[in-house]
């Protein structure tokens, strides 16, 4: 597999996975740790996607601050999201456990939402 494919792999991953959280949010009952768990990890695989343009090894985390912290390194305009995901940055591995509560509610995942696709316009562009 060449690169180019690896990262179409990489962004059809983060489009299913926004693609489920926009569903879950559009449900009557919306389960809003998942709506989280699922913006969150979009971001992450876009940002995976951007990174293996430039890198054949990615760390394998969770943590979107150290990921963007990467992107910033390759690209400064990356910087504009570096605190739009503050909010869901604890959604990857978090909202898993039992003791763990997303504060978020469903107009505040959709703020997150729009940005995630604003994101991914973004990472197309890159």
């Amino acid at each position: 597999m060449n690169i180019e494919e690896y990262i179409k792999l990489w962004i059809q991953k983060a489009d299913g996975d926004l693609k489920v959280a926009k569903r879950e949010l559009q449900a009557e009952d919306s389960v809003l740790e998942a709506v989280c768990f699922h913006l969150q990890q979009a971001v992450e695989k876009y940002i995976k996607a951007f990174l293996s343009k430039y890198s054949e090894k990615i760390k394998k985390t969770h943590n979107l601050e150290f990921l963007i912290e990467q992107c910033i390194n390759i690209d400064e305009e990356f910087k504009e999201y570096e605190e739009k995901f503050d909010q869901i940055a604890g959604c990857g591995v978090e909202v898993r456990y039992p003791d763990s509560f997303i504060v978020l509610d469903e107009d505040e995942l959709d703020s997150v939402r729009v940005i995630v696709e604003s994101f991914r316009e973004f990472i197309i562009d890159k």
